[in-house]
């Protein structure tokens, strides 16, 4: 199956080192005008690598929360994270090709227990807001919904959470499940050539803390409990352990620590962090 890739960013990147086609420019039209935009990606689809793809991805977006959560980008975050996946979707969909839409598993919100793709969706910080919107807009019977959960890799990015926890004073007490972007791409290649639809949660399996991934990369740091990060950083930042049984009857993702220190000791190799 041949995928073409919409975006220029940190999971895109991971696209591109697996050889898939990269479309970082659309030409988007202004935000006001959402109709000529529909009209003006098809187009695009033309003329592009993507007349000749099976399945488009979407990895266009805006994931930093906190400039999410200023009023002043409020409206840019809305059209890309929330109105783009739906032109994206009703392109993909006039021109017969499978449309992939990288979402968030933010979306969920339930510390208790493993959560599935049929949980309860809560909307908590304007980010999740828009991500959620976007889901509702795409068809679930046709586009391929991913929901990962705080990315990482082994190449460097400012979002990169293997780099960001090095920065870090104090480390999260409460267990989450994190993705490698490697794991992401390969899921999709798995699901797209099952010919699966709706919502994946992908994740590495099994889950850990901060702190717990903190120890096996870096020194003892004090634990930071989930009140204490919300109440310092003034946004509600979720925390949750994804189901993985639906995924894993199509593919199964490597365990966490080990794809944590395969991307921590690759970015010490190139220089990107001190060991």
């Amino acid at each position: 199956m041949k995928i073409a890739v919409i975006g220029n960013g940190f999971l895109a990147h991971a696209f591109r080192l697996a050889g898939h086609t990269i479309i970082s420019d659309l030409r988007l039209c202004p935000v006001d005008d959402p109709e000529h935009m529909c009209l003006q990606v098809e187009e695009r689809f033309d003329e592009l690598d993507i007349a000749d793809a099976d399945a488009v991805v979407n990895c266009v977006g805006r994931a930093d929360t906190r400039w999410n959560e200023d009023p002043v980008n409020a409206e840019e975050a809305m059209f890309v994270n929330g109105e783009i996946p739906r032109i994206l979707s009703y392109a993909c969909r006039t021109k017969n090709k499978r449309f992939v839409h990288i979402s968030t598993g933010c979306l969920y919100d339930d510390e208790s227990r493993l959560v599935p793709e049929d949980s309860f969706l809560a909307a908590h910080c304007f980010y999740v807001v828009t991500k959620w919107i976007a889901e509702q807009q795409l068809d679930p019977t046709r586009d391929l919904i991913i929901r990962p959960r705080l990315l990482f890799a082994d190449y460097p990015n400012k979002f990169n959470q293997v780099q960001k926890l090095q920065t870090f004073d104090k480390l999260l007490n409460v267990e989450n499940s994190y993705t490698s972007n490697h794991v992401i791409v390969e899921a999709v290649e798995a699901l797209l050539n099952a010919n699966q639809r709706g919502p994946f949660n992908v994740a590495c399996e099994k889950s850990l803390t901060a702190g717990e991934l903190g120890q096996l990369t870096g020194p003892l740091r004090p634990a930071l409990t989930s009140k204490e990060l919300r109440d310092g950083q003034k946004i509600h930042l979720v925390n949750n352990v994804m189901d993985l049984s639906k995924l894993k009857q199509f593919y199964q993702p490597p365990k966490l620590k080990d794809e944590w220190l395969r991307c921590y000791n690759k970015l010490v190799e190139e220089g990107h962090i001190v060991g």
